[in-house]
């Protein structure tokens, strides 16, 4: 079964220009053309050359695997009376809160003036008369 060159190093996780250049060590000419097929007797010597790269990769798959499961593994733990003792702070803090808080230091807002913006009321200038 012929496969192309592309999916070869895709599978192997080696570069294509690697795997023309070993196979041209060996006496096969190939063309250095991703979509180039090579058959079954050429994929077996690559793979026996360039297995250890396929299992560096698979391993380095398999730790990043490893390393996001161990963050959704995450047990919790409940304390009773917990919810009590959070109730009661909540209410002491605003307690605390509405003590310390004076009418004087709250900003106060000034309304200086208002703005009509309705169509009907714009400004009308009307032409001074000439004697």
């Amino acid at each position: 079964m012929t496969q192309r060159l592309s999916k070869v190093a895709k599978n192997l996780n080696v570069g294509i220009g690697n795997l023309v250049e070993f196979l041209q060590k060996k006496g096969i000419t190939v063309e250095n053309n991703p979509n180039t097929k090579i058959d079954d007797g050429q994929y077996q010597l690559l793979v026996a050359e360039f297995s250890k790269d396929k299992k560096v990769k698979k391993e380095a798959i398999e730790y990043l695997d490893k390393m996001h499961r161990k963050d959704n593994r995450n047990e919790t733990v409940t304390i009773e009376g917990y919810e009590k003792e959070d109730a009661q702070k909540a209410s002491l803090k605003e307690s605390i809160f509405k003590s310390e808080t004076q009418v004087d230091l709250r900003p106060k807002i000034n309304v200086v003036g208002s703005i009509n913006l309705d169509k009907d009321n714009t400004l009308k200038t009307e032409p001074k008369e000439k004697p």
